[in-house]
């Protein structure tokens, strides 16, 4: 009994760093990429339910496909509308890895690891090495099936797991909920069919068996999510609810009927592996079909009772799009860090838009408004910084970390023209109200100029930050050789008008130059990031 139970459990590890190998390549691979196209896919609940089960065939995970949906709702990225159907369509395509898993593709596995292996060690190239991780993880996987068959078989002969399976068989209740807390455990509801498969593959386990199995195991599957869903927003955690709502509703249909529902499946493949394969995908597809027209009735129950008072802490001003589920996957989180940042550099946008305002207009109000949004500008650069150090550093590309390292540079960037303007612009213009004075006409209009040209640069670095657009980090740059020389003009006139004794220009010409360095200088500033995606780019090149 000692070996079979180190050989199940040996057989279990390989199975799961199969799984670990494959999610990985795939999050990695195509992670962020999927987040942007899940926005664009979910105006229609039938298309919403497809893609759904498109990307979790892409993700190899209906936990991960769930957990993202968790932070696109808590960021406001889709409603609680678009996700319910997305929700249905991941619990579809789920159930492709456990027919595959039915397949007794184990005679391929070394072959697989073999290949993968070379291709992910040797190779230098990073669709090799993602090709290889995908091969390793797939030759795992059905290796780690091989060696839970293989320690399985000696269970046949055994009186205690007869009797053991007997009383699972005339206690489905119990069956499930143990299903239940180990796929909970384990955070896959594959590996624990996987698991399944393998017995009935040895001849140890019957379909009539393995159907409570199924229902446990994807109950079990929303615990993960539901964790994600503790630290989220209310919607967050309405889409957390909404996933175990679809599960348990669904066993509950089917539970009643499990007799008729395993007398069906046997029609279906002479083997029991396939049998048990099959009852999870006609289960997860009956369900998405059943509850998909009911979906948006569910969004506006969960919204209307459940989490009210969590609504009231969104009102608090905090970080919108850093999802902290996603720290394991750095495609992901430096995805959502980037949006986050884009976020921040609209604030000190609009700090900067509106600094001139308080020059011209000698509006305090809006000085005091300006000041209160680098709070929330200081909030976001500690947060986003706390986010991107905290991710999961062991699995980080070479391009990755580069992006990390811009990222951070990004963001100690836009705090420092927040700075900029919260203590030196905005302390200059309290300083001009105070006394009361103010510019010239032309020395008003080359100001608003300089300060059009400026937000126009910035917009250009931020614009090519965003799309990683090197044609326009290169106007950035130009547009920044442009701005010194204005600067230089403007304050040549300024100076002819102080020769000419203009009373408002020799009042005002500390400020009139300073203000035109500084705004040149947040410019300069902005401008950073242009450079950086020039040299990313060629260092991509070489």
């Amino acid at each position: 009994m000692f070996e079979i139970i180190v050989n199940f459990s040996g057989g279990l590890a390989i199975f799961l760093l199969g799984l670990y190998f494959l999610k990985e390549a795939i999050q990695h691979f195509a992670g962020e990429r999927l987040r942007l196209v899940i926005q664009e896919f979910t105006s229609n609940r039938f298309l919403g339910m497809f893609w759904g089960a498109v990307f979790t065939v892409v993700l190899q995970s209906s936990t991960a496909m769930t957990v993202m949906l968790v932070g696109l709702t808590q960021s406001g990225l889709i409603s609680l509308v678009q996700a319910m159907p997305i929700l249905l369509g991941a619990d579809i395509g789920t159930t492709v890895t456990v027919q595959l898993i039915s397949f007794r593709l184990d005679r391929y596995a070394l072959l697989m690891v073999a290949i993968g292996f070379a291709l992910f060690f040797f190779s230098k190239r990073y669709r090799n090495r993602f090709a290889g991780q995908l091969l390793l993880g797939f030759g795992l996987i059905f290796y780690g099936i091989r060696v839970l068959i293989d320690s399985s078989v000696p269970l046949q002969n055994s009186e205690f797991f007869s009797v053991v399976l007997r009383y699972f068989g005339e206690n489905k209740m119990l069956c499930l909920l143990f299903s239940t807390v180990i796929t909970a455990l384990i955070h896959s509801s594959a590996a624990t069919l996987g698991i399944v498969i393998s017995l009935a593959i040895s001849g140890s386990m019957t379909l009539e068996v393995a159907i409570p199995f199924i229902y446990g195991a994807n109950i079990g599957t929303c615990f993960t999510a539901l964790l994600a869903g503790i630290g989220s927003d209310a919607n967050g955690k309405r889409t957390a609810v909404a996933h175990v709502l679809f599960k348990v509703v669904g066993v509950a249909l089917f539970y009643p009927f499990t007799e008729y529902f395993a007398t069906l499946v046997g029609f279906t493949d002479s083997s029991v592996a396939r049998q048990i394969a099959n009852a999870h995908t006609i289960f997860n597809f009956s369900i998405a079909l059943i509850l998909l027209p009911f979906s948006k009735v569910t969004a506006g129950l969960l919204s209307r009772y459940f989490f009210k008072g969590s609504e009231k802490e969104s009102e608090e001003f905090r970080p919108k799009y850093l999802d902290r589920t996603a720290l394991n996957s750095p495609a992901l989180a430096l995805g959502y860090a980037s949006r986050e940042i884009m976020r921040m550099s609209s604030i000190v946008e609009s700090m900067l838009r509106d600094t001139v305002k308080v020059f011209i207009e000698h509006d305090m109000d809006l000085l005091e408004d300006i000041q209160k949004r680098d709070n929330k500008v200081d909030i976001l650069e500690r947060e986003i910084k706390l986010y991107i150090v905290n991710m999961d550093r062991s699995s980080l590309t070479k391009e990755q970390t580069k992006n990390e390292f811009d990222l951070i540079s990004f963001i100690s960037d836009l705090e420092n023209i927040g700075d900029l303007i919260n203590r030196t612009i905005l302390e200059m213009a309290r300083k001009m109200i105070k006394m009361g004075y103010h510019f010239s006409e032309d020395g008003k209009k080359e100001i608003i100029e300089f300060h059009k040209d400026v937000m126009e640069g910035f917009r250009l670095s931020i614009t090519a930050f965003d799309t990683g657009s090197e044609e326009l980090a290169r106007q950035a740059i130009r547009h920044k050789e442009i701005l010194v020389e204005k600067e230089r003009e403007f304050k040549e006139a300024h100076i002819q008008r102080l020769h000419l004794g203009l009373q408002e220009s020799v009042k005002t010409s500390s400020i009139h130059l300073e203000l035109l360095s500084h705004l040149r200088r947040a410019n300069s500033i902005a401008t950073r990031i242009s450079y950086a995606i020039l040299e990313r780019k060629k260092a991509g090149n070489d």
